[in-house]
């Protein structure tokens, strides 16, 4: 399914119904596919959103420009038009980034989750990606991407999982690559974090230099966990850890958060 927004074709699936409404936001250079075990299972509980970011998947891929807060923007907009209020934000990666960005800076979102989102921590993406950004604008950019996002996976992971994911991810359009690579290089989350009130899962899959207390500093109601045994697709290769922490948090939200505030991060022994 698709929703037109000045002419740019949005694509979304939507399952499942309920008093709550999950929005479920892909990484870069992704799609739909990212929450295969996560849509069914959630939409027999609640209503379930799945969308796919401008220039991704079966969305429309215009020109430009690409930027987080114009990611945010389309989800907002999506959100509006399927009448969604309050939604639980998930996102994954690049999504986590969106996610925060909805919820602290567009205003919408009764809870959020990022998976595996270190973006989120101001600095790391120059200490980390960084690192590949100039070999990033090479003509051989696709296999520094490969590179880049292939540290993120563990050497017992799938390979087959992996080698297709990799060939989803050379259908993405050179200007898409870019612009959003430029997107993730460019932003600053400090402003969405600042903005940021709404209960908050950061939920690791195991990336490097992962400081929750940065994070905390600006949300002091974050949440952390850890997957066990599985890298950045943690979603589709332990699904179970995953909805089951989701699952969780969701339960508790309100007083998960309420908790964090008043003990700095977790209870401690007198």
């Amino acid at each position: 399914m698709k929703l037109n927004r000045d002419g740019v074709k949005l694509n979304y699936q939507e399952a499942g119904s309920g008093s709550e409404t999950m929005v479920l936001i892909h990484g870069a250079f992704a799609d739909l596919t990212s929450y295969s075990e996560q849509f069914d299972h959630f939409a027999t509980t609640r209503r379930v959103i799945l969308v796919e970011l401008r220039g991704h998947g079966d969305s429309d891929k215009p020109p430009g420009p690409y930027s987080i807060e114009g990611f945010a923007e389309d989800v907002t907009w999506m959100c509006n038009e399927l009448s969604v209020d309050n939604p639980i934000l998930v996102g994954h990666s690049l999504g986590g980034l969106v996610a925060a960005e909805v919820s602290g800076r567009q205003g919408m979102g009764g809870a959020v989750v990022s998976l595996d989102s270190p973006s989120l921590i101001p600095g790391w993406s120059h200490k980390n990606p960084g690192k590949y950004d100039a070999e990033m604008r090479s003509p051989d950019f696709r296999s520094t991407l490969r590179s880049f996002l292939g540290s993120a996976y563990l050497p017992f992971d799938d390979p087959e999982r992996a080698a297709k994911g990799f060939e989803r991810i050379d259908q993405v359009p050179e200007h898409v690559v870019m612009a959003t690579w430029d997107a993730l290089m460019e932003w600053d989350p400090v402003p969405a974090l600042e903005a940021l009130e709404a209960p908050f899962l950061y939920l690791d899959h195991g990336q490097p230099d992962v400081d929750i207390e940065v994070i905390r500093n600006y949300c002091p109601q974050v949440v952390y966990g850890q997957t066990v045994g599985a890298g950045h697709r943690a979603l589709q290769v332990v699904p179970d850890q995953v909805n089951s922490m989701l699952e969780r948090f969701m339960q508790h939200a309100d007083e998960l958060a309420d908790f964090m505030r008043a003990t700095a991060g977790g209870y401690k022994y007198n």
